[in-house]
């Protein structure tokens, strides 16, 4: 799943509760929820790595500067605990691949495993509700 998404569900749960270790744990379960539905994600291993470094790169800004735009003057350290922990799971998966970590290669194939990638078209679809519905959260939670 692209990091928007992670990124935006991390807003949106740190939104709604107020304590860390709640968004932490909520943070990282989601993100292996969201990875086991329909997604599309960049393929790491199929694309050159310069292409693949850019689009992950790009998608990462996008996610960061969202929050931002949608959060506003809101923005707090608990948004970024959120935001982080969201996508731990990935910042972990490329640690284990880049620094060829063999120990971690279970969680790797496991991470691996639970994805459930789609075709660009249909892929993008799910990712678009969690951000829209993350936005709505967000904005509800800074009504109250």
């Amino acid at each position: 799943m692209l990091s928007t998404a992670h990124l935006m569900t991390g807003a949106a749960i740190a939104s709604s509760t107020h304590n860390p270790w709640e968004i932490i744990v909520i943070s990282i379960v989601l993100h292996f929820v969201w990875d086991s539905f329909p997604h599309w994600d960049p393929d790491y291993e199929k694309w050159n790595k310069r292409d693949w470094y850019l689009v992950a790169s790009l998608d990462m800004l996008m996610g960061i500067l969202l929050v931002f735009w949608v959060v506003g003057p809101n923005l707090n350290w608990l948004i970024m605990i959120g935001m982080f922990f969201s996508i731990l799971p990935d910042i972990l998966t490329m640690v284990i691949i880049l620094g060829k970590i063999r120990i971690l290669k279970p969680y790797l194939e496991w991470h691996k495993k639970i994805q459930n990638v789609a075709k660009l078209k249909y892929g993008l679809i799910f990712q678009i509700i969690v951000v829209v519905v993350s936005v709505i959260v967000i904005k509800m939670s800074f009504l109250n």
